[in-house]
């Protein structure tokens, strides 16, 4: 599904410190999480993504899944910097609009901090 909405590259990983270790690595764009990753857990990984100066972005937009919508879950994980907590079963239309989402926020914080500057064009 996310190949067909442009994604280039997927990174699938089996539990958290290879998630981590992704991160470092790769530098994603975005990352979609499941709550219940076995090893290190979520809550570190998003804790360790947001606080710490050894990743590539502490910005880096976060989806969390989770089998679970009880409000405490929810709300520790939006406490932790989580852009968005979808529960199972979930749509791939719900997950699209979602990943869209963050694809279009993170384009207008890109141009709002210059990140992507006019070239100037040379008169003949």
């Amino acid at each position: 599904m996310l190949l067909h909405l442009g994604v280039k590259s997927i990174f699938d990983v089996s539990n958290g410190g290879a998630a981590l270790d992704a991160i470092r690595s790769s530098a994603p764009n975005i990352m979609i999480l499941d709550w219940n990753i076995s090893g290190l857990d979520a809550r570190e990984i998003v804790r360790l993504v947001r606080r710490t100066n050894g990743f590539p972005d502490a910005n880096l937009p976060i989806i969390v899944i989770s089998n679970s919508g009880k409000y405490s879950i929810v709300n520790e994980a939006i406490a932790l910097g989580v852009n968005y907590f979808l529960v199972r079963p979930l749509s791939p239309k719900l997950l699209e609009q979602h990943f869209l989402g963050i694809v279009v926020k993170s384009r207008e914080r890109a141009l709002a901090d210059n990140m992507f500057k006019p070239v100037p064009i040379a008169a003949d």
